[in-house]
């Protein structure tokens, strides 16, 4: 994953979201590319 960009802590944040059917709200794009692996609920508020 480091190679295509995402971080390992994305990928931490982004499984815990996903386990707890959770919303993230994040301004960090790199969550947008996971989720088209899988799909969560993903809110920006800028």
């Amino acid at each position: 994953m480091t190679q295509l960009g995402i971080g390992e802590n994305d990928l931490w944040i982004a499984a815990v979201t996903i386990q707890h059917q959770l919303k993230l709200v994040t301004a960090d794009r790199d969550f947008q590319r996971i989720q088209t692996v899988q799909p969560f609920e993903l809110e920006s508020w800028i």
